[in-house]
């Protein structure tokens, strides 16, 4: 009766353990994910607002979650982007790999630069920074 009770309390320590392990690793692959989105988010705000010009003083850059685009669409990854919480004032980027910055064609505008207000540059101002420009998750998208 004891060896069954122990081999019991055994089995029931591997099997938590494992579990345990478990859990543990995918909680840190989500960690990894949020931070290398987060580094992304900011990586795309700030090549954005070196590389355009905005009509209207920028106060948030919202992010929808970036999703992998098909192999047909180039293997990256993309995410809308809102301007000042404005939904008229939307637009789509894209990237090669997750914490890079774009290169010079990694953004695609999904309506007419007219409607958005905004213009490409013809050289980067390093000089313009995030400064007062708040970077977040667009979720009601």
């Amino acid at each position: 009766m004891k060896k069954k009770i122990l081999l019991i309390l055994v089995t029931v320590l591997v099997v938590g353990g494992i579990v345990g392990i478990g859990v543990s690793s995918h909680i840190d692959k989500v960690r990894r994910e949020r931070k290398i989105n987060d580094e992304t988010r900011v990586s795309i705000a700030n090549w954005l607002v070196q590389n355009y010009t905005f009509t209207e003083k920028v106060k948030s850059l919202e992010f929808t979650e970036f999703t992998k685009t098909t192999i047909f669409g180039g293997g990256g990854y993309s995410s809308y982007v809102r301007i000042n919480k404005d939904n008229k004032r939307v637009f789509q980027v894209s990237v090669n790999k997750m914490g890079q910055v774009p290169s010079k064609e990694g953004v695609s505008v999904m309506y007419d630069s007219k409607d958005l207000d905004i213009n490409k540059d013809d050289k980067v101002d390093k000089s313009k920074s995030l400064k007062n420009i708040e970077i977040g998750v667009w979720k009601d998208k």
